[in-house]
Protein backbone atom coordinates (compact mmCIF):
# COMPACT_ATOMS: atom_id res chain seq x y z
CA UNK A 1 0.00 0.00 0.00
CA UNK A 2 1.66 3.02 -1.16
CA UNK A 3 1.31 6.59 0.04
CA UNK A 4 -0.58 9.01 -1.73
CA UNK A 5 -0.05 12.93 -2.02
CA UNK A 6 -1.88 15.13 -3.71
CA UNK A 7 -0.75 18.85 -4.26
CA UNK A 8 -3.89 21.00 -5.40
CA UNK A 9 -2.59 24.52 -6.71
CA UNK A 10 -5.18 27.27 -6.80
CA UNK A 11 -5.39 28.97 -10.65
CA UNK A 12 -2.28 27.04 -11.91
CA UNK A 13 -3.00 27.19 -15.73
CA UNK A 14 -2.20 24.73 -18.26
CA UNK A 15 -0.36 27.67 -19.98
CA UNK A 16 1.41 28.95 -17.24
CA UNK A 17 2.72 25.53 -16.10
CA UNK A 18 2.80 22.60 -18.49
CA UNK A 19 2.58 23.42 -21.96
CA UNK A 20 2.94 26.21 -24.46
CA UNK A 21 -1.02 26.88 -26.05
CA UNK A 22 -0.99 27.94 -29.60
CA UNK A 23 -0.78 31.33 -30.08
CA UNK A 24 0.98 32.00 -26.97
CA UNK A 25 2.93 35.15 -26.45
CA UNK A 26 5.43 35.55 -24.36
CA UNK A 27 3.11 37.00 -21.48
CA UNK A 28 0.49 34.35 -21.36
CA UNK A 29 2.77 31.93 -21.45
CA UNK A 30 4.81 30.59 -18.74
CA UNK A 31 7.44 32.41 -17.03
CA UNK A 32 7.82 31.47 -13.66
CA UNK A 33 10.52 29.24 -12.64
CA UNK A 34 9.46 25.80 -11.46
CA UNK A 35 11.81 23.83 -10.98
CA UNK A 36 9.61 21.27 -7.97
CA UNK A 37 7.20 21.03 -10.98
CA UNK A 38 10.18 20.17 -13.69
CA UNK A 39 11.48 17.76 -11.19
CA UNK A 40 7.94 16.12 -10.97
CA UNK A 41 7.52 16.52 -14.65
CA UNK A 42 11.24 14.38 -15.51
CA UNK A 43 9.57 11.84 -12.79
CA UNK A 44 6.02 11.01 -14.22
CA UNK A 45 3.79 11.37 -16.76
CA UNK A 46 2.16 14.98 -17.42
CA UNK A 47 -1.42 15.09 -19.01
CA UNK A 48 -1.38 18.56 -21.19
CA UNK A 49 -5.32 19.07 -22.31
CA UNK A 50 -6.71 17.88 -18.81
CA UNK A 51 -9.41 20.23 -17.51
CA UNK A 52 -10.97 21.34 -13.98
CA UNK A 53 -14.94 20.97 -13.99
CA UNK A 54 -15.76 24.44 -13.29
CA UNK A 55 -13.81 27.48 -12.65
CA UNK A 56 -14.75 27.58 -8.89
CA UNK A 57 -13.12 25.76 -5.82
CA UNK A 58 -15.17 23.98 -3.64
CA UNK A 59 -17.58 22.54 -6.76
CA UNK A 60 -14.03 21.36 -7.98
CA UNK A 61 -13.01 19.84 -4.80
CA UNK A 62 -16.44 18.21 -4.56
CA UNK A 63 -16.13 16.38 -8.43
CA UNK A 64 -12.30 15.49 -7.38
CA UNK A 65 -13.30 14.03 -3.66
CA UNK A 66 -16.15 11.72 -5.23
CA UNK A 67 -16.16 11.50 -9.01
CA UNK A 68 -19.45 12.99 -9.50
CA UNK A 69 -20.63 16.09 -10.73
CA UNK A 70 -21.64 19.26 -9.08
CA UNK A 71 -25.21 18.61 -9.70
CA UNK A 72 -24.67 14.75 -8.22
CA UNK A 73 -22.92 15.50 -5.30
CA UNK A 74 -24.70 18.58 -4.09
CA UNK A 75 -21.68 21.17 -4.31
CA UNK A 76 -23.02 23.43 -7.20
CA UNK A 77 -22.40 26.97 -5.91
CA UNK A 78 -19.36 27.41 -3.18
CA UNK A 79 -21.99 27.96 -0.33
CA UNK A 80 -23.29 24.42 -0.60
CA UNK A 81 -22.57 21.45 1.07
CA UNK A 82 -21.80 17.78 -0.08
CA UNK A 83 -25.07 15.59 0.16
CA UNK A 84 -24.69 12.98 2.49
CA UNK A 85 -24.80 8.92 1.71
CA UNK A 86 -21.98 9.78 -0.78
CA UNK A 87 -18.54 7.79 -0.22
CA UNK A 88 -16.03 10.33 -0.40
CA UNK A 89 -12.25 9.49 -1.71
CA UNK A 90 -11.08 9.64 1.49
CA UNK A 91 -13.84 7.70 3.99
CA UNK A 92 -13.40 5.18 1.00
CA UNK A 93 -9.33 4.77 1.45
CA UNK A 94 -9.56 5.27 5.14
CA UNK A 95 -12.06 2.06 5.31
CA UNK A 96 -9.47 0.23 3.43
CA UNK A 97 -6.41 1.00 5.79
CA UNK A 98 -4.95 4.44 4.89
CA UNK A 99 -4.75 7.19 7.41
CA UNK A 100 -6.11 10.34 5.63
CA UNK A 101 -4.61 13.78 6.00
CA UNK A 102 -5.82 17.35 3.91
CA UNK A 103 -4.59 20.89 4.97
CA UNK A 104 -6.74 23.17 2.53
CA UNK A 105 -7.64 26.95 2.79
CA UNK A 106 -10.66 29.26 1.27
CA UNK A 107 -14.11 27.94 1.46
CA UNK A 108 -13.35 24.42 1.84
CA UNK A 109 -14.24 24.64 5.58
CA UNK A 110 -15.57 21.38 7.65
CA UNK A 111 -19.06 22.63 7.07
CA UNK A 112 -18.77 22.13 3.29
CA UNK A 113 -18.81 18.39 3.90
CA UNK A 114 -15.97 18.04 2.73
CA UNK A 115 -13.94 17.06 5.45
CA UNK A 116 -15.54 13.60 5.70
CA UNK A 117 -13.24 10.16 5.88
CA UNK A 118 -10.21 12.72 7.28
CA UNK A 119 -8.53 11.80 10.10
CA UNK A 120 -7.01 15.16 10.45
CA UNK A 121 -8.87 18.16 8.26
CA UNK A 122 -7.94 21.63 8.76
CA UNK A 123 -8.95 24.94 6.28
CA UNK A 124 -6.25 27.48 7.35
CA UNK A 125 -7.63 31.10 7.35
CA UNK A 126 -6.82 33.89 4.60
CA UNK A 127 -4.08 35.58 7.07
CA UNK A 128 -1.57 32.37 7.63
CA UNK A 129 0.25 31.86 4.07
CA UNK A 130 3.56 29.65 3.13
CA UNK A 131 5.39 32.81 4.22
CA UNK A 132 3.41 33.20 7.72
CA UNK A 133 2.99 30.01 9.37
CA UNK A 134 1.83 27.63 7.03
CA UNK A 135 4.89 26.10 5.74
CA UNK A 136 6.25 25.63 8.98
CA UNK A 137 2.58 24.23 9.77
CA UNK A 138 2.62 21.52 6.95
CA UNK A 139 6.08 20.69 7.74
CA UNK A 140 5.34 19.72 11.06
CA UNK A 141 2.27 17.43 9.50
CA UNK A 142 4.42 15.88 7.23
CA UNK A 143 6.87 14.45 9.37
CA UNK A 144 4.18 13.09 11.66
CA UNK A 145 2.31 10.84 8.62
CA UNK A 146 1.17 6.91 9.57
CA UNK A 147 2.00 4.88 6.86
CA UNK A 148 0.19 4.53 4.55
CA UNK A 149 -1.54 8.06 4.40
CA UNK A 150 -3.10 10.21 1.78
CA UNK A 151 -2.62 13.55 2.11
CA UNK A 152 -4.26 16.14 0.16
CA UNK A 153 -2.19 19.85 0.13
CA UNK A 154 -4.38 22.31 -1.23
CA UNK A 155 -2.68 25.44 -1.57
CA UNK A 156 -4.18 29.42 -2.87
CA UNK A 157 -1.54 31.46 -2.59
CA UNK A 158 -1.79 32.43 -6.66
CA UNK A 159 -4.98 34.05 -6.71
CA UNK A 160 -3.91 37.59 -7.23
CA UNK A 161 -3.72 37.79 -10.84
CA UNK A 162 -1.60 40.99 -11.09
CA UNK A 163 1.54 38.72 -9.32
CA UNK A 164 0.77 35.76 -11.20
CA UNK A 165 4.48 34.34 -12.59
CA UNK A 166 5.74 35.36 -8.97
CA UNK A 167 3.24 33.61 -6.51
CA UNK A 168 3.04 30.38 -8.89
CA UNK A 169 7.31 30.72 -8.54
CA UNK A 170 6.42 30.63 -4.68
CA UNK A 171 4.39 28.19 -4.19
CA UNK A 172 6.94 26.14 -6.36
CA UNK A 173 9.97 26.65 -3.71
CA UNK A 174 7.89 25.95 -0.78
CA UNK A 175 6.53 22.54 -2.10
CA UNK A 176 10.03 21.89 -3.64
CA UNK A 177 11.30 22.87 0.38
CA UNK A 178 8.75 20.16 1.77
CA UNK A 179 8.76 17.61 -0.54
CA UNK A 180 12.09 17.28 -2.12
CA UNK A 181 12.78 14.37 -0.01
CA UNK A 182 9.96 11.81 -0.56
CA UNK A 183 10.31 8.67 -1.20
CA UNK A 184 9.07 7.80 -4.56
CA UNK A 185 9.64 4.35 -3.98
CA UNK A 186 6.51 4.44 -1.46
CA UNK A 187 4.85 7.71 -2.70
CA UNK A 188 2.79 8.40 -5.22
CA UNK A 189 2.42 12.20 -6.38
CA UNK A 190 -1.04 13.51 -8.46
CA UNK A 191 -0.04 17.15 -8.97
CA UNK A 192 -3.07 19.07 -10.04
CA UNK A 193 -4.63 22.62 -10.30
CA UNK A 194 -7.75 22.90 -9.01
CA UNK A 195 -8.95 26.15 -11.84
CA UNK A 196 -6.93 28.32 -14.03
CA UNK A 197 -6.93 32.27 -13.45
CA UNK A 198 -7.82 35.12 -16.66
CA UNK A 199 -5.80 37.31 -16.61
CA UNK A 200 -5.29 41.40 -18.01
CA UNK A 201 -3.08 39.56 -20.79
CA UNK A 202 -5.50 37.30 -21.88
CA UNK A 203 -7.95 40.17 -23.50
CA UNK A 204 -4.65 41.63 -24.66
CA UNK A 205 -4.10 38.65 -26.52
CA UNK A 206 -7.78 38.50 -27.65
CA UNK A 207 -8.00 41.81 -28.81
CA UNK A 208 -5.00 41.08 -31.22
CA UNK A 209 -6.55 38.46 -32.19
CA UNK A 210 -9.83 40.44 -33.04
CA UNK A 211 -12.04 39.38 -30.60
CA UNK A 212 -13.81 41.39 -28.13
CA UNK A 213 -13.58 40.03 -25.02
CA UNK A 214 -11.39 43.58 -24.42
CA UNK A 215 -14.68 45.41 -24.22
CA UNK A 216 -15.56 43.35 -21.05
CA UNK A 217 -12.06 44.80 -19.48
CA UNK A 218 -12.63 48.48 -20.61
CA UNK A 219 -16.65 48.98 -19.48
CA UNK A 220 -15.35 46.74 -16.05
CA UNK A 221 -12.65 49.77 -15.37
CA UNK A 222 -14.77 52.58 -16.25
CA UNK A 223 -17.21 50.82 -13.37
CA UNK A 224 -14.74 50.84 -10.84
CA UNK A 225 -13.12 53.82 -11.31
CA UNK A 226 -17.02 55.62 -11.50
CA UNK A 227 -18.67 54.40 -8.61
CA UNK A 228 -17.02 54.49 -4.97
CA UNK A 229 -16.91 51.09 -2.74
CA UNK A 230 -19.04 48.89 -1.97
CA UNK A 231 -20.14 48.27 -5.06
CA UNK A 232 -23.84 47.21 -5.50
CA UNK A 233 -23.68 43.87 -7.31
CA UNK A 234 -26.95 44.77 -9.30
CA UNK A 235 -25.71 48.16 -10.09
CA UNK A 236 -22.80 46.67 -11.43
CA UNK A 237 -24.89 44.36 -13.60
CA UNK A 238 -27.10 46.94 -15.14
CA UNK A 239 -24.40 49.01 -15.80
CA UNK A 240 -22.50 46.24 -17.73
CA UNK A 241 -25.63 45.25 -19.47
CA UNK A 242 -26.33 48.70 -21.07
CA UNK A 243 -22.58 49.01 -22.23
CA UNK A 244 -21.99 45.21 -23.29
CA UNK A 245 -25.86 43.90 -23.20
CA UNK A 246 -27.24 41.15 -21.39
CA UNK A 247 -25.43 37.81 -22.00
CA UNK A 248 -21.99 39.55 -21.68
CA UNK A 249 -23.04 41.31 -18.39
CA UNK A 250 -24.12 38.03 -16.67
CA UNK A 251 -21.15 36.30 -17.32
CA UNK A 252 -19.02 38.99 -16.73
CA UNK A 253 -20.80 40.62 -14.06
CA UNK A 254 -19.13 39.17 -11.04
CA UNK A 255 -15.19 40.00 -12.27
CA UNK A 256 -13.03 40.68 -15.02
CA UNK A 257 -10.15 39.07 -13.95
CA UNK A 258 -9.55 35.90 -11.70
CA UNK A 259 -12.21 33.14 -11.73
CA UNK A 260 -15.12 31.64 -10.64
CA UNK A 261 -17.39 33.33 -13.94
CA UNK A 262 -16.90 31.42 -16.92
CA UNK A 263 -15.92 28.42 -18.78
CA UNK A 264 -12.94 30.02 -20.94
CA UNK A 265 -9.66 27.68 -21.47
CA UNK A 266 -7.95 30.45 -19.71
CA UNK A 267 -9.96 29.34 -17.18
CA UNK A 268 -10.61 25.74 -17.24
CA UNK A 269 -7.77 23.64 -18.52
CA UNK A 270 -5.01 22.93 -15.22
CA UNK A 271 -1.76 21.04 -14.99
CA UNK A 272 -2.02 17.38 -14.22
CA UNK A 273 1.20 15.66 -13.37
CA UNK A 274 1.61 11.86 -11.94
CA UNK A 275 4.25 10.39 -10.60
CA UNK A 276 4.04 6.59 -9.58
CA UNK A 277 6.86 4.33 -10.33
CA UNK A 278 4.77 1.35 -11.71
CA UNK A 279 2.15 3.11 -13.38
CA UNK A 280 3.86 6.08 -15.28
CA UNK A 281 6.83 6.94 -17.78
CA UNK A 282 9.05 9.54 -16.52
CA UNK A 283 8.91 12.40 -18.46
CA UNK A 284 6.16 11.18 -20.57
CA UNK A 285 3.43 13.58 -22.25
CA UNK A 286 -0.05 12.81 -23.42
CA UNK A 287 -2.33 14.93 -24.97
CA UNK A 288 -5.78 14.22 -25.60
CA UNK A 289 -8.99 15.87 -23.38
CA UNK A 290 -8.95 14.38 -20.13
CA UNK A 291 -11.53 15.31 -17.23
CA UNK A 292 -10.92 16.87 -13.70
CA UNK A 293 -13.44 14.19 -12.86
CA UNK A 294 -11.56 11.28 -13.37
CA UNK A 295 -9.22 12.09 -10.54
CA UNK A 296 -11.48 10.21 -8.18
CA UNK A 297 -11.15 6.89 -9.99
CA UNK A 298 -7.76 7.29 -11.07
CA UNK A 299 -6.93 7.65 -7.82
CA UNK A 300 -8.44 4.52 -6.72
CA UNK A 301 -6.67 2.57 -9.85
CA UNK A 302 -3.24 4.15 -8.10
CA UNK A 303 -4.36 2.15 -4.92
CA UNK A 304 -5.56 -1.20 -6.66
CA UNK A 305 -8.92 -0.50 -5.24
CA UNK A 306 -11.86 -1.22 -6.79
CA UNK A 307 -15.81 -0.30 -5.78
CA UNK A 308 -18.11 -3.19 -5.37
CA UNK A 309 -20.60 -0.22 -7.61
CA UNK A 310 -18.48 1.74 -10.10
CA UNK A 311 -19.32 5.35 -9.03
CA UNK A 312 -20.89 6.69 -12.48
CA UNK A 313 -20.71 6.12 -16.33
CA UNK A 314 -18.65 8.99 -16.93
CA UNK A 315 -16.10 8.53 -14.41
CA UNK A 316 -12.63 6.92 -15.39
CA UNK A 317 -9.10 6.05 -14.66
CA UNK A 318 -6.89 8.35 -17.17
CA UNK A 319 -4.51 5.70 -16.59
CA UNK A 320 -6.38 3.20 -18.27
CA UNK A 321 -9.55 4.68 -19.59
CA UNK A 322 -9.94 6.06 -23.35
CA UNK A 323 -10.16 9.49 -23.82
CA UNK A 324 -13.83 10.82 -24.01
CA UNK A 325 -15.14 11.84 -26.91
CA UNK A 326 -16.16 15.03 -24.64
CA UNK A 327 -16.15 16.16 -21.18
CA UNK A 328 -18.81 18.70 -19.16
CA UNK A 329 -17.59 22.08 -17.90
CA UNK A 330 -20.10 24.53 -15.80
CA UNK A 331 -19.52 27.80 -13.75
CA UNK A 332 -21.49 29.67 -11.61
CA UNK A 333 -21.44 32.84 -13.38
CA UNK A 334 -21.69 35.70 -10.53
CA UNK A 335 -20.03 33.71 -7.96
CA UNK A 336 -22.93 32.53 -6.21
CA UNK A 337 -24.37 35.90 -5.75
CA UNK A 338 -27.85 36.57 -5.76
CA UNK A 339 -29.21 39.57 -7.79
CA UNK A 340 -30.40 40.44 -10.89
CA UNK A 341 -27.26 38.98 -12.65
CA UNK A 342 -27.31 35.75 -11.60
CA UNK A 343 -26.73 32.66 -14.37
CA UNK A 344 -25.26 29.53 -15.08
CA UNK A 345 -22.39 28.98 -18.32
CA UNK A 346 -23.17 25.10 -18.77
CA UNK A 347 -20.64 23.89 -21.67
CA UNK A 348 -18.80 21.05 -23.45
CA UNK A 349 -15.55 20.82 -24.35
CA UNK A 350 -14.20 17.84 -27.20
CA UNK A 351 -10.48 18.19 -28.66
CA UNK A 352 -12.01 20.85 -31.70
CA UNK A 353 -14.88 21.84 -29.67
CA UNK A 354 -16.09 24.14 -27.41
CA UNK A 355 -19.69 24.62 -26.61
CA UNK A 356 -21.21 26.71 -23.88
CA UNK A 357 -24.75 27.83 -23.12
CA UNK A 358 -25.64 30.84 -20.81
CA UNK A 359 -28.82 29.89 -18.41
CA UNK A 360 -30.00 33.43 -17.14
CA UNK A 361 -32.08 36.22 -18.60
CA UNK A 362 -34.55 35.61 -20.61
CA UNK A 363 -33.46 32.96 -22.82
CA UNK A 364 -30.58 30.70 -23.16
CA UNK A 365 -27.63 32.17 -24.99
CA UNK A 366 -25.34 29.50 -27.19
CA UNK A 367 -21.73 30.15 -28.61
CA UNK A 368 -19.31 27.23 -30.02
CA UNK A 369 -15.72 27.41 -30.58
CA UNK A 370 -13.62 26.08 -33.41
CA UNK A 371 -10.66 25.43 -30.76
CA UNK A 372 -8.25 23.69 -33.91
CA UNK A 373 -8.75 27.20 -36.24
CA UNK A 374 -9.60 29.53 -33.31
CA UNK A 375 -7.87 28.01 -29.96
CA UNK A 376 -8.13 31.94 -28.20
CA UNK A 377 -11.94 32.03 -28.77
CA UNK A 378 -12.64 34.82 -30.47
CA UNK A 379 -14.99 33.67 -32.98
CA UNK A 380 -18.42 32.27 -32.00
CA UNK A 381 -19.06 29.89 -35.12
CA UNK A 382 -22.71 28.95 -33.76
CA UNK A 383 -24.70 29.45 -36.85
CA UNK A 384 -21.82 27.79 -39.19
CA UNK A 385 -22.26 24.92 -37.50
CA UNK A 386 -25.71 23.55 -35.93
CA UNK A 387 -24.99 20.34 -36.15
CA UNK A 388 -22.19 20.62 -33.58
CA UNK A 389 -24.30 22.52 -31.32
CA UNK A 390 -27.07 20.32 -31.05
CA UNK A 391 -24.74 17.07 -30.46
CA UNK A 392 -23.13 19.01 -27.44
CA UNK A 393 -25.84 20.72 -26.18
CA UNK A 394 -27.48 17.56 -25.73
CA UNK A 395 -24.74 16.32 -23.69
CA UNK A 396 -24.90 19.23 -21.60
CA UNK A 397 -28.76 18.67 -21.41
CA UNK A 398 -28.15 15.46 -20.28
CA UNK A 399 -25.06 15.90 -17.70
CA UNK A 400 -27.58 18.86 -16.29
CA UNK A 401 -30.51 16.56 -15.74
CA UNK A 402 -28.21 13.64 -14.07
CA UNK A 403 -30.30 13.65 -10.76
CA UNK A 404 -28.00 14.20 -7.05
CA UNK A 405 -26.78 10.69 -6.33
CA UNK A 406 -27.25 11.41 -2.07
CA UNK A 407 -29.46 12.67 0.16
CA UNK A 408 -30.06 16.83 0.97
CA UNK A 409 -27.40 17.83 3.96
CA UNK A 410 -28.93 19.71 6.45
CA UNK A 411 -26.40 22.14 8.15
CA UNK A 412 -27.05 23.12 11.70
CA UNK A 413 -27.91 26.98 12.24
CA UNK A 414 -24.45 27.31 13.52
CA UNK A 415 -22.60 25.40 10.12
CA UNK A 416 -24.64 27.55 7.98
CA UNK A 417 -24.06 31.13 9.41
CA UNK A 418 -20.66 29.65 9.69
CA UNK A 419 -20.36 28.17 5.61
CA UNK A 420 -22.04 31.71 4.76
CA UNK A 421 -19.79 33.77 6.64
CA UNK A 422 -16.74 32.15 5.06
CA UNK A 423 -18.12 32.89 1.65
CA UNK A 424 -18.82 36.17 2.30
CA UNK A 425 -15.28 36.73 3.30
CA UNK A 426 -13.72 35.51 0.34
CA UNK A 427 -16.37 37.60 -1.83
CA UNK A 428 -18.77 35.06 -2.64
CA UNK A 429 -21.60 36.38 -1.08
Amino acid sequence: MKNILWIVVECARTEKTVARLPLATPATARRARLPFLDRLRELGTTWTDACAISSTTAPNFGTMFTGLTPGEHGIVEPSHRVLNDIPTLAEILQERGWYTYAEVTGPLIPESGLDRGFDHYRCRGPAETLTGGFAERLDSLRSSLREPWFLCVHVSEPHPPDEHDRTLALVDYHLEQLFATLDLERTTVVYAGNHGERLTVDYDLNRELGGDDFEVLRAWRTFVESHPEPIDPDTRFRFLRDQLGDATARIYGHQSLGHGFHVSDDLVRVPLVIVDEDRCLPGDALGGIRSQLDLFSTTLDLCDVTLAEPRASLERSILSGPEPEMIYLEANGNGGRAGAGRCYVRGARSRAWKYWRLEGGDEPHRILWNLEHDPRETRDVSTAHPDVVERMDRFVSEMVARPPVGAPAEPTPSETARLQNTMRTHGYL
